[in-house]
């Protein structure tokens, strides 16, 4: 019995270990208060390890009966004869080829499901190859198995070494392997939230194992921080909700305690809305399916349904008394002098600022469009207002945040746009502009809506999705353009042109046209696609930068979202409105205007009311405002706050909204789905790194406010 109990703290142990880890590890940087931190967090872990330690109590003492590691070390090194040490040394050989061809397999076949769409297929695919690799890694294994015991046997001399070297190959091979899962861009697959428990698992064995020998002392402090933890754990169960604010800032990146959070708000959702009134739930009426953070806010029936700011009010306006005004009273000049500018508009998929040397980066990324932005408007702190294209893209043309656009399918991953929306197609081609757009993608045969109002548009070269991955149609788009160009100035019409570049997307692909910053790793296979689109995009800058171009033509460069490269513990894109994600490049050239850089936070929403406002065309619908004032110093300039979403869809469906002050100083995230509440000082933590939650909760205080509205005001 004694062993069994010592089992048991074994495991609490190593999963109290596991929880300091996670706590330290989300904890870098942080300004929250350590302490509390890690508490929870080995209250988190020590929950996930309750279960895990019944497990042991049994299962620990009889394994080690069998087989422990000191056990194998006087069996097999030291007190052996040659025919065990080759035997073992044998299995432990063909256990690794196997192990290595069974990862093999399943990393080619899960490179080929990186290009599904649909996360079941995806997840069944992926299923089905490791099974298929675990059977030939059998295979392999027992096949391979005779033919090590015959080579070993033949040309060694049985010595310890011969056991220590295949194992020592065995443990750094598979550190590596760990190393490598670690490092995998599997975009919103955590799979350390698996490897994680099952290494504390492990650890908890291994621990016990050299320890059930062991002097009493040694004993004795293994279950004291087994009792610590479980201490910590009984105080989790309290259901606290100072603690719980802070599980869920910190620990939002833990692989054991979201396991261990989620867990925790299914069991005390007592209503089944999904969400638990406790552990951080973010319910406030745990007991009306109708009340919830998911919930749509009524305004004016008192009744707070999103739990978040109280009931919405109607903002009732004082009635507005025109005054009598003189009959040769003159009405007051407009803004800026409005100008029947022809537009093109260049989107470039993926596109981070901070990868282009116009933005201060180091390496030689984009030279022409460094070029381009010399003579333009370069704006410094934009925001898309989503990190996807499928809400991202629709929210650039019709000047509305996401959730505000008038959807067929909201939650779809490709919404439909209906009818009611204008876009900047619709709104130009109203005012007697000529619209076009030329792309190259299957997402726009997919997304259907937003081409109502287009004169032209030229989509050949769009492949499946699947083919796009490794589609490299930056040239296709420069001829388009160009082609296009010619046509327009044939007709002598003012036009509006949109082009769509989808190069940097992944895949990333190295191109032997361009410079090559890297052979290997995402990030430079990231910027060589970068220099790629810079490359094939000159002889359109040029072309714009030239003639009666450059005289009558406003050109807008910018992008859709951002990428990341694992800053807050993802791949790629569309899970989550921190900066990698969803900051973008914005170069707008106006003709007559000198250049400038802008440091002012804008969004893309910004976009069409300010191009209606340089044009003289009304862009009443759009929820953005004109930024013209920031370079003419005429009028007002945007003072509202930017806000960004991440609207849950099928593939992904936690629901982000940021929102970020004009100054560019504050930024708040609410996670929606988890009710996790962070506040970055942009200024001092451009990163995201610091929540300021604890610290200086009121340091932005009206732009959590303003959030808070934006959320209450959703339609739903």
């Amino acid at each position: 019995m004694s062993q069994s109990i010592n089992a048991a703290f074994c495991a609490f142990t190593a999963f109290g270990l596991m929880g300091v880890y996670e706590g330290l590890n989300d904890l870098s940087g942080d300004t929250l208060d350590s302490g509390p931190a890690l508490m929870v967090a080995v209250g988190l872990a020590a929950l996930l390890a309750s279960p895990i330690a019944l497990v042991g109590f049994v299962i620990y003492p009889n394994l080690a009966r069998s087989w422990s590691p000191s056990a194998w070390y006087r069996q097999y090194v030291t007190e052996g004869d040659k025919t065990q040490r080759v035997d073992w040394s044998a299995m432990v050989y063909s256990s690794l080829l196997g192990f290595v061809c069974g990862v093999a397999i399943v990393s080619f076949f899960g490179g080929i499901a990186h290009d599904f769409n649909q996360k079941l297929m995806t997840m069944a695919f992926l299923g089905l190859a490791s099974f298929a690799a675990g059977v030939i890694g059998v295979i392999i294994f027992v096949g391979t198995m005779p033919i090590f015991k015959a080579l070993l046997g033949k040309f060694t001399s049985g010595g310890r070494a011969l056991v220590l070297f295949p194992v020592m190959m065995a443990t750094i091979g598979g550190l590596l392997v760990l190393i490598m899962i670690g490092r995998m861009d599997l975009g919103a697959y955590r799979i350390e939230r698996f490897t994680s428990p099952l290494l504390a698992i492990v650890g908890g064995y291994i621990l016990f194992a050299l320890t059930r020998n062991s002097s009493a002392i040694i004993r004795r402090a293994i279950g004291a921080i087994g009792v610590t933890t479980l201490l910590f754990g009984g105080l989790i169960l309290t259901g606290d909700d100072d603690w719980s604010k802070r599980a869920s800032a910190i620990v939002k990146q833990g692989a054991s305690s979201q396991i261990t959070l989620n867990v925790l708000r299914a069991l005390t959702d007592s209503d089944g809305d999904g969400f638990s009134d406790v552990f951080a739930g973010g319910d406030c009426n745990d007991s009306n399916p109708l009340i919830s953070p998911k919930a749509k806010e009524i305004p004016d029936n008192n009744i707070d349904e999103n739990c978040r700011g109280g009931d919405l009010k109607t903002e009732v306006k004082p009635k507005q008394v025109e005054p009598k005004r003189a009959p040769d009273q003159i009405a007051a000049a407009p803004r800026v002098k409005a100008a029947p500018y022809n537009i093109v508009f260049i989107m470039i998929d993926t596109l981070r600022p901070d990868r282009l040397g116009a933005y201060g980066y180091k390496r030689d990324t984009s030279p022409n469009i460094d070029a381009f932005a010399q003579n333009s408007l370069l704006f410094e702190n934009v925001y898309g207002q989503a990190p996807n294209t499928p809400r991202s893209f629709p929210s650039m043309i019709t000047g509305r945040y996401p959730s505000r656009i008038s959807w067929e399918k909201r939650y779809a991953n490709y919404g439909k746009l209906t009818d009611a929306n204008q876009t900047l197609f619709k709104i130009f081609g109203a005012a007697g502009w000529r619209t076009e757009m030329v792309s190259a993608h299957w997402y726009f045969e997919k997304a259907k809506g937003f081409e109502k109002g287009i004169h032209f548009w030229d989509n050949r070269g769009a492949l499946s999705i699947k083919k796009s991955n490794t589609q490299s149609a930056a040239p296709l788009i420069t001829q388009k353009i160009m082609t296009r160009l010619d046509e327009l100035e044939k007709r002598k019409e003012r036009f509006v042109l949109f082009a769509h570049y989808f190069d940097p997307h992944s895949r990333y692909m190295n191109h032997p046209d361009v410079k090559v910053f890297g052979k290997k790793g995402l990030s430079n296979k990231y910027d060589s696609e970068i220099a790629y689109v810079d490359h094939h995009i000159k002889p359109v800058l040029d072309r714009l930068n030239s003639g009666i171009w450059a005289r009558n033509t406003v050109v807008v460069l910018t992008s859709d979202h951002g990428e990341a490269f694992k800053e807050h513990g993802f791949y790629f894109h569309g899970r989550t409105v921190y900066n990698e994600e969803v900051k973008v490049p914005l170069i707008i050239r106006v003709p007559g205007t000198e250049s400038k850089r802008i440091k002012t936070t804008i969004g893309l929403v910004d976009l069409l009311p300010t191009l209606g406002e340089m044009t003289g065309v009304k862009t009443e619908t759009a929820m953005g405002e004109s930024m013209v004032g920031l370079w003419t110093g005429t009028g007002p300039i945007p003072k509202k706050p930017v806000f960004v979403e991440q609207l849950p869809y099928p593939n992904y469906k936690t629901h982000m909204v940021a929102a970020i002050d004009r100054s560019g100083q504050f930024k708040v995230i609410q996670n929606v789905t988890d009710n996790i509440l962070e506040i970055f000082d942009l200024k001092t933590d451009p990163k995201e790194k610091r929540n300021l939650l604890d610290k200086n909760p009121d340091g932005a205080s009206p732009l959590r406010q303003a959030l808070e509205q934006f959320l209450d005001a959703d339609p739903g």
